[in-house]
Parts: C-alpha cells; structure tokens; sequence
C-alpha cells in the first residue's frame, strides 16, 4: 500500500530530473523538443494543455533507444520506457512493481557490480557494465534523484546495450591471446654458439654439451632426419664388395653429363 501511495510522488521527481536529462541530451529537433533542448521545461511551454506536455514527455521518454526507468529505493520500477518490451519481452504495465534485478538479471536481489548500491553511497551518478540473464551486456548508469531536502528518493536507470562492442573487445583479447601463444611457440637462435669443433656439440647457457641435433629441436620448430652424405658413406663403406658394386651400378644408372665448349651456343 505504501508502494502504490508514493508512485506519484517519486514520480514528480522523477520528471524534473527526466526534464533535465533531456535538455542536456537531446539536440534540438524543432517544435517542442526543441523548447527542451533549449532549456525549456515542459511545464513552462506556452499553449500546452497538462494533458499535452505529458503526451511529448511520452513521445520522447519512449523514443530513446535506451532502456529508461524510475526506480525506488527498494529498486522497483516505478516507471519505464517501451525498451523494455523489445528488451525482455514483457508489457510495460507487467514491469512496473518488479525490481530491475528481476527483470534484467532474474536475481531476487542485487548482481555483484549493480552500480545502485554504490550511488547511494556516493549520492551521484555510478556506472557499470552487467551481463544480462539474456547473455547480453548493458552499460547501467543510475542517478540519483533527491527530494527537497535533499534526500535519495530514488533513481533513474539507464541500460545501454553494448553487446556489440563487448563481442568485439572479447574477440580481440582473444587473437592477441593466440597471437601470444603463437609467437611463444616460436623460438630462435642467435647470438654466439659455442660448437665443439671435433664432436660438434654445443655448449648450452647452463654449461652443459649437447648433441647438435638436440640443441637446434630444443630451441626451434626444426626437426631432423637422418642419412649419410656420400663422403661419410666413402669413410664407412669404401672397400666393401658390396658398395663399390652399388656405387658402380649407380654411375652406370646416372645420366652422362654434358660438357660445353666455348663454341657451343648459349642455351645448347
């Protein structure tokens, strides 16, 4: 019952605050929003009817793209703009009397980071940006509105959808994250090696020898396979009935080379 007996008065403030936040936001659009851009109230239009200057504040109240609503001290919506039937599917009639934390976050109570704790802290406008229960992300600003003494009576609250660039934030920090791994994986040799220079091993930054091939794998993508040049295979086989047959047929197999003499033409 003390609910439904205050509507009215927290609303009084409310469109004095509301009043105020649309001169400072809303450009000049001629007719009677521009008497509010420039500083007009709508109560001291001149040839407008009460019930007039309620139909614009509507019309504008409705024709922001943000979500807007009046809440009291316990956060319940008091007012609100039509965003929220496209934003949680519901009437507005059905939002008012819920909390906001119901309504965006389906929470009976406070999200951890709700600016709205903090703004009646400070008594100034708090900002913070909220995942919804939908899985999208809203900027929430609250400011306060105070009576005439002075006191927090309530807020407006604002959510502005910012799930587009939160994906793209997301996304970035992603590709700079495997950009990281990436050039982790990436390792190279510079600098001067110590290289023994009759078994060839390298000598690491601990002091330890290690095989050539194990030093080069460890501090690159390189990987290595092995075979024998043809002077190792001279050095380890030469002699052998069998190599020196193999090496034979080979010769015998390989194509002869042909040998220029300075008279032969270019290309021949």
């Amino acid at each position: 019952m003390i609910f439904q007996e205050n509507i009215t008065h927290w609303l009084s403030f409310a469109e004095h605050y509301l009043h105020r936040f649309f001169r400072q936001t809303l450009p000049a659009v001629g007719g009677q929003t521009s008497h509010r851009a420039r500083g007009t109230p709508l109560s001291h239009q001149p040839h407008q009817s009460p019930g007039d200057r309620e139909t614009t504040f509507d019309a504008v109240f409705d024709a922001i793209d943000d979500w807007i609503c009046i809440i009291d001290p316990q956060a319940r919506i008091l007012r609100s703009n039509r965003v929220v039937e496209s934003r949680f599917n519901t009437r507005v009639k059905d939002a008012v009397g819920q909390t906001c934390c119901k309504l965006a976050h389906g929470t009976p109570g406070q999200v951890d980071g709700c600016p709205l704790p903090r703004m009646f802290e400070t008594g100034k406008r708090e900002s913070a940006e909220l995942e919804l229960a939908n899985g999208r992300w809203v900027l929430v600003t609250v400011d306060p509105i105070k009576d005439t003494t002075g006191k927090i009576c309530g807020a407006v609250h604002i959510a502005r959808d910012i799930t587009r660039r939160i994906r793209i934030q997301n996304e970035r920090e992603r590709l700079v994250t495997d950009l990281k791994e990436a050039l982790g994986r990436i390792k190279t040799l510079n600098g001067l090696l110590p290289i023994c220079s009759s078994c060839k091993k390298i000598r690491d930054d601990k002091g330890y020898w290690n095989l050539l091939e194990s030093y080069i794998e460890s501090h690159s993508e390189a990987c290595f396979s092995h075979s024998l040049c043809p002077d190792c295979m001279d050095t380890m086989y030469g002699g052998e009935p069998w190599y020196e047959t193999m090496k034979t047929e080979s010769a015998q197999d390989r194509p002869p080379m042909k040998h220029h003499s300075e008279d032969d033409p270019p290309g021949d």
